[in-house]
């Protein structure tokens, strides 16, 4: 996974352990896959245990396109497959919520992720971009 918990302090934190992210597809219970970077998974305790992923989220460039009301760029508009920025929240007034263009993160259920995502960064943006575009290349396994 793109994070794991170091063992070999006293204090148990997360750290990235370097491997290439993987992306995954999330099913939302309403017939429409949202897609997002699996960032770590854990067993949570309340009354039972509860297998959970943490997830950084993908919105569409057409959704946010039409939120920003905006036209998408030629390059993102190019070749055949559906493109993707990273998801950042919208903000809020209340104490304790993510700052607006914060990073959007969630948790979901291990049982919602359905499968591995072939999402891959775009060959126009640097590796090191700060919001590189992505595209979820749907061909991958046919070559």
């Amino acid at each position: 996974l793109h994070a794991a918990f170091c063992q070999d302090e006293e204090l148990r934190q997360l750290h990235a352990t370097g491997e290439f992210p993987v992306f995954v597809a999330v099913d939302t219970g309403n017939r429409k896959m949202w897609y997002g970077q699996l960032i770590l998974c854990f067993v949570a305790q309340y009354m039972s245990p509860v297998e959970l992923c943490y997830v950084r989220w993908l919105d569409s460039l057409p959704d946010l396109a039409a939120q920003r009301v905006r036209e998408l760029t030629p390059l993102e508009k190019a070749g055949p497959f559906e493109t993707f920025r990273w998801s950042t929240r919208p903000g809020s007034l209340r104490s304790g919520h993510p700052r607006a263009n914060a990073p959007h993160y969630g948790v979901v259920r291990a049982d919602a992720v359905r499968y591995r995502a072939a999402i891959i960064p775009s060959i126009a943006d640097d590796l090191s971009a700060e919001n590189p575009l992505f595209r979820l290349n749907t061909d991958m396994y046919l070559l």
